[in-house]
């Protein structure tokens, strides 16, 4: 996967220019929920309740974008998402949460390598509403299997933006985070229209092999 095409997308889905509506909307969306995760963090259950079904919305808002089904002002994808299979959102979120952290009890890198296993499930449950939690995780899993070294380096690609973000005393994240989830929408694209092009390779070949039979 080319890094430097993944973010052109990613920058194209936002607007281009950081301070155009695209991208400040897409801000929007980040405080909104990082408000909203501030509050519920006050009451200890219930941030781990909403968490699942919050990133869910957050994912599905920046998925949509990159698809050109929303325009950035629309807020109410987020909303709508929320109200589909809440509960099971809320264990996909609980459960990778604990995995991560048991895997991080052992050593920091285990930790991640989890964290990266479990990153395109949200993604997952978005396009599958019908997926439960387990095989959401499943699949992100599978999903990942070699491509988990591919994701931590697109990620590293970030260190610039995050260092002059850190300079504007943590501001300038603010935008930096909206930049790098829709990067990771964009490598999540790129997977599935792979797969979805192997398998349709795969459903044209079996009557060949029917025939051989």
């Amino acid at each position: 996967m080319n890094r430097k095409e993944l973010r052109a997308k990613a920058r194209k889905t936002l607007g281009d220019g950081i301070f155009t509506s695209g991208w400040l909307f897409a801000v929007l969306v980040g405080i909104i929920s990082s408000a909203i995760v501030g509050v519920a963090e006050m009451f200890t259950f219930v941030v781990l309740l909403i968490g699942g079904p919050l990133q869910c919305a957050y994912s599905k808002y920046f998925l949509e974008r990159s698809r050109g089904n929303i325009s950035h002002d629309n807020l109410n994808v987020c909303v709508d998402d929320a109200k589909v299979e809440f509960v099971d959102k809320m264990v996909l979120g609980l459960l990778i949460n604990l995995f991560v952290f048991l895997w991080s009890l052992l050593l920091i890198v285990p930790g991640i390598i989890a964290s990266y296993s479990y990153s395109m499930a949200y993604y997952i449950k978005c396009d599958h509403p019908e997926y439960d939690h387990k095989r959401c995780r499943e699949e992100s899993k599978k999903m990942m299997n070699g491509r988990k070294m591919d994701l931590f380096l697109l990620d590293l690609s970030f260190i610039g933006w995050i260092f002059v973000g850190i300079l504007t005393l943590g501001i300038g994240l603010l935008w930096v985070q909206p930049y790098m989830d829709a990067t990771r929408v964009e490598f999540y694209r790129e997977i599935i229209s792979d797969q979805e092009f192997v398998a349709n390779e795969v459903k044209e070949e079996q009557p060949f092999e029917s025939v051989n039979e």
